[in-house]
């Protein structure tokens, strides 16, 4: 997990994105500026490849 200020064209490369927030806990990003990420299941489901790093944003864990 990398964190730190990004470009927008950046955000089109990406695997995977996700907005964190108080109310809306941690939310994975399907599409920005009508490019899909990688995230096509939502990041609670068991079929979902990045739901390890959600789970990890959520419990304050790394690695």
């Amino acid at each position: 997990m990398d964190e730190r200020d990004f470009t927008l064209a950046e955000t089109y490369d990406a695997d995977e994105a996700f907005v964190t927030g108080t109310f809306g806990g941690v939310t994975p990003v399907a599409m920005i500026d009508g490019r899909r990420t990688g995230v096509t299941v939502p990041a609670t489901s068991p079929g979902c490849p990045y739901a390890g790093v959600a789970t990890k944003v959520r419990n304050g864990t790394s690695g």
